[in-house]
């Protein structure tokens, strides 16, 4: 037990540092990648198009309204972007096709690096302090 709880702890170092490597890479491509047009396609997906489709999609769930608006402002980590756009790079997609593409995926992962990064803290704060608390007994 305690072999497999250290592999699972490697395992989770490894990811995180994963995580910060491509972070720091994707503010480095941002010099080259920054796009106006692709920051309004940011905020129009993290402003419209997640929360709705999260609200109609979670609706008859277990979820709560507040659960559902925080899937639909934090939804699934963008960085996977990275790899798909990777792999359309190296099979076939090139030119302007793959510097819009490129584009669009630096900015967008970048503005919710920035936004949900600096909206975590207050918005699950805000979040946990409408859930119930649990009665404490003492022994």
């Amino acid at each position: 037990g305690v072999l497999i709880a250290e592999a699972l702890t490697f395992g989770d170092t490894i990811e995180r540092l994963l995580e910060v490597l491509l972070v720091v890479l994707v503010g480095i491509s941002l010099a080259q990648a920054w796009s106006p047009r692709a920051a309004l396609l940011a905020v129009v997906l993290f402003a419209l198009v997640r929360p709705v489709s999260a609200l109609l999609m979670l609706t008859g769930t277990r979820t709560s309204v507040a659960q559902r608006g925080l899937m639909g402002w934090f939804g699934i980590r963008g960085i996977g972007s990275l790899y798909y756009v990777s792999y359309a790079l190296n099979h076939g997609v090139s030119g302007l096709l793959a510097e819009t593409l490129v584009q669009i995926v630096v900015t967008v992962v970048a503005t919710s690096i920035v936004l949900h990064g600096l909206s975590v803290t207050p918005i699950l704060a805000r979040y946990e302090r409408t859930l119930p608390r649990a009665p404490v007994f003492a022994a």
